[in-house]
């Protein structure tokens, strides 16, 4: 779970906060609305979060977010590890191809517990 939090707090929160921020604009990107909207695009925005709401603006919201990589990250750890023991029989080292395979199927584990 601490590569879930660690990934979280210093990379997807940020981005989170600026990608929801463009998301919660209401008018068009381009032609005459483009000039109402408050953030013309993920640099401008983040600039404007900076400067209005300092630094910790771009940590808004940061529990729901670290809860959710934290979990994800955990669940694909344990998939990752059951699956290389089970489904490969624990040999020491994948080829490429079962090492894909493996990490695509461990990454889901966690959307998918998660919708559910």
């Amino acid at each position: 779970m601490t590569a879930g939090t660690v990934e979280a707090l210093v990379i997807v929160t940020p981005f989170e906060v600026v990608k929801t921020r463009l998301q919660a604009q209401v008018g068009s990107i381009s032609g005459k609305g483009a000039a109402e909207l408050k953030y013309k695009g993920p640099v401008h925005c983040l600039g404007r979060i900076l400067a209005k709401e300092g630094v910790g603006g771009l940590w808004k919201g940061a529990g729901p977010t670290v809860f959710r990589q934290a979990t994800n990250q955990a669940s694909m750890f344990t998939a990752y590890t059951w699956l290389r023991a089970n489904l490969w029989g624990g040999v020491e080292e994948l080829k490429p191809w079962q090492a894909g395979i493996n990490g695509l199927m461990a990454a889901t584990v966690g959307p998918i517990g998660r919708s559910s």
